[in-house]
């Protein structure tokens, strides 16, 4: 995450309704980065 994100993130996070939904959608979240880690392809040595 770029700093800026974080910044954002952090300032949009103060929301109480906000908050509720973006913890929420945290198991959501972490299946997508999943699926995307998986796709990155391998490195070669």
């Amino acid at each position: 995450m770029s700093t800026k994100f974080k910044d954002f993130l952090k300032e949009q996070l103060q929301d109480p309704e906000f908050r509720k939904e973006y913890e929420a959608l945290a198991t959501e979240r972490a299946i997508i980065q999943k699926n995307i880690d998986n796709e990155k392809p391998e490195t070669e040595e």
